[in-house]
């Protein structure tokens, strides 16, 4: 009787734990692809398009960002514009505009990817 007893308590006890360890939510220690809006302040992107032009893009603060493009001769197109932006933390997502031209893109922790305008030419920009 004694043995039937331990091995019942034996049993639930390895029931219970298992319980525990089934509760764990792993999704906790996974890392977001996305900064956070603070985390991608003061970022630095620099990237050249089809046409090897050199674009520099620096994150100033949550609402502004400074766009730099330069030609590969270095004929300079764009000097320290200031532009809004909009961010969504949440899948990376952003939206700007340059003069007429929409820009939206994606952010990820490495890459900055985005199209200008009606154009369907992507412009991959890498971090600092």
């Amino acid at each position: 009787m004694k043995t039937l007893r331990m091995f019942g308590a034996l049993l639930l006890t390895c029931v219970m734990c298992l319980n525990f360890v089934a509760c764990d939510d792993d999704n906790e220690n996974e890392p977001s692809l996305y900064f956070t809006a603070d985390e991608l302040v003061g970022t630095v992107w620099s990237g050249t398009n089809k046409a090897q032009d050199n674009y520099e893009i620096k994150i100033v603060n949550k609402t502004d960002l400074t766009l730099n493009i330069k030609s590969s001769e270095g004929t300079v197109y764009v000097d320290n514009e200031t532009l809004k932006y909009q961010y969504n933390q949440e899948n990376g997502n952003f939206t700007s505009s340059y003069n007429e031209d929409q820009i939206k893109g994606q952010v990820t922790k490495t890459t900055m990817t985005f199209t200008v305008g009606d154009d369907d030419e992507q412009i991959t920009l890498n971090k600092k």
